[in-house]
């Protein structure tokens, strides 16, 4: 009831923040139609649109920085379909289809213990940055307002603008199934059980980072219970004690993993929707579960042909020899896979990719 009372309130506090947005600009377009024109109007409201894109981008490079400073390394960086990552060793430049997000920070936290004051920094990258921004750039318009009406304008709605994204982010709130950075700061500040779900996936990437494999790490091979309330990184735990059962060829878990993942996959953030599903689409493979294995298959079949990855490369072959029993190129997806492993910037998961591949490659020659 508490927590449905607060999204109320949250709710409440979004509408008259877009609502005074609104005003705001209608007010000057009122009062100003004759000078500006229509095509002054159109010109306004392109701006107002490009002034939130630009915050996005601001956000997202603000985590960057400030993800820097508390040790953690960039895996992703996008800004709408531009998209920065590290793939096979090195950093290149590609461009993805963005669904439900116009920007996205990904990052590898840093080996050894984090203090919490790491994870904020991290998480208030972002907010930090917009507010910062904002209020620099509503400080120009101030000392500067002689330079040009219109200009002074655009700096105010580009700094109003990127102050409410960064207070809006600030909110403690769920969107898509993502966590605001207010969610996440709040609950290590408080001790929630979202934050012992991150701790627990930063804890698991920091071993498979150093090289200890997912059937190695102790708390993988603890049961996987389900929460009595799941938050948006329970779907992280069910993948990395998937990775876990698949190490293992433990098929009985591997089933239980799936059917977790099935029961809360409304709650799968956008953001990774797709790579978690390519990994379903595996463990369904290896079940024999061919129809499931197919339906996600048609889900990331785009997104799957592009990633050339250790791990897109073993997706593949999976693929190939249970979906589309072409022996062949499984067999080439294997051997994809096998040449960039040292590339892979997880080495514990990498013995688990290379166990993997091999095991299919070893049925293929087999049944030669």
């Amino acid at each position: 009831m508490k927590e449905k009372t607060l999204g109320i309130i949250r709710n409440i506090l979004l509408f008259l923040v877009t609502m005074g947005i609104g005003a705001f600009i209608g007010i000057y377009v009122a009062t100003n139609m004759k000078e500006m024109g229509w095509i002054g109007v159109i010109l306004l409201g392109v701006w107002v649109f490009l002034s939130f894109i630009l915050a996005i981008q601001l956000h997202e490079i603000g985590h960057f920085l400030f993800g820097k400073l508390s040790g953690y390394k960039l895996l992703m960086l996008k800004f709408g379909p531009l998209c920065y990552k590290y793939e096979n060793g090195k950093y290149k430049l590609a461009f993805e289809k963005a669904v439900g997000y116009a920007g996205l920070c990904m990052m590898m936290p840093p080996e050894g213990e984090l203090q919490d004051s790491q994870h904020i920094l991290y998480y208030a990258g972002g907010v930090t940055t917009n507010i910062l921004t904002g209020a620099i750039t509503i400080l120009l318009a101030c000392l500067f307002p002689a330079w040009h009406a219109n200009l002074t304008v655009a700096l105010w709605i580009f700094g109003i603008i990127s102050i409410l994204l960064g207070i809006t982010n600030l909110l403690p709130r769920i969107v898509q199934n993502n966590p605001t950075d207010g969610k996440i700061i709040f609950s290590i500040l408080r001790k929630e059980e979202l934050a012992k779900d991150m701790t627990f996936l930063n804890t698991v990437m920091q071993q498979m980072v150093v090289g200890v494999r997912p059937r190695d790490i102790a708390l993988l091979n603890q049961p996987l219970e389900e929460e009595n309330e799941p938050n948006q990184f329970f779907i992280y735990r069910i993948i990395y004690h998937l990775f876990n059962a698949l190490d293992r060829d433990d098929k009985e878990k591997v089933t239980h993993c799936c059917r977790l993942m099935e029961k809360h996959i409304d709650t799968i953030p956008t953001a990774v929707e797709i790579p978690m599903k390519m990994e379903f689409v595996c463990a369904y493979c290896l079940l024999g579960e061919t129809e499931k294995a197919q339906a996600f298959y048609d889900i990331v079949k785009q997104r799957l042909e592009k990633e050339n990855d250790m791990s897109g490369h073993r997706i593949k072959a999976y693929v190939a020899y249970y979906l589309h029993e072409n022996k062949e190129e499984a067999a080439a997806c294997c051997e994809k896979a096998l040449s960039v492993a040292d590339s892979f910037p997880m080495k514990g998961q990498t013995l688990m990719e290379k166990e993997l591949v091999n095991s299919l490659l070893a049925s293929i020659y087999q049944s030669r």
